[in-house]
């Protein structure tokens, strides 16, 4: 039986690293819950430095996705910036803390097109079309030769083999 306990925004990646912790993107924030779902709470906001014409500022990321390869290493990533690259935050202690990772050039991140099949290598499915992949826990990203579907894919993985699910 299914029972609901709490709300949170739909459409928007959740991943759950333990039956009570868990973590929802919601714009630029990303929200945590410690009691299953009933309540959430802001826990992170997605703000990043990046140059544009030579010009450096700060701006707020908007979160698309978030999954964790184990339940202390987790990623995040945002739609495009304004320097066309998409952001991906990580965190290596639960999530109690999260940090800009990288930037991955020309990438717009789409939501629920995170996934991976190891701590260290990470793959997500760009609006552009694209398929990006880390296997050095997001140092460095470089892009996948595969046939993508269109639409919103899901990103699943069990062990080393990995699936793109279409979604609308």
């Amino acid at each position: 039986n299914w029972e609901p306990v709490g709300d949170f925004s739909p459409g928007w990646g959740f991943a759950f690293v333990s039956p009570q912790k868990g973590f929802h993107v919601d714009g630029s924030r990303l929200m945590m819950t410690t009691d299953g779902g009933v309540s959430w709470k802001d826990h992170y906001v997605c703000h990043a430095k990046v140059e544009v014409d030579g010009l450096p500022h700060e701006e707020d990321c908007s979160l698309q996705a978030v999954t964790f390869p184990t339940p202390t290493i987790g990623y995040a990533v945002s739609s495009e910036v304004s320097d066309k690259s998409s952001v991906v935050v990580k965190t290596t202690d639960g999530g109690d803390t999260w940090n800009v990772a990288a930037f991955i050039p020309q990438s717009t991140a789409l939501d629920r097109s995170l996934g991976f099949s190891d701590q260290s290598t990470v793959f997500l499915k760009t609006y552009q079309g694209k398929l990006m992949g880390t296997s050095d826990g997001s140092k460095t990203w470089h892009g996948v030769a595969a046939s993508l579907p269109g639409g919103r894919p899901r990103i699943q993985f069990a062990n080393p083999t990995g699936w793109i699910i279409e979604g609308k």
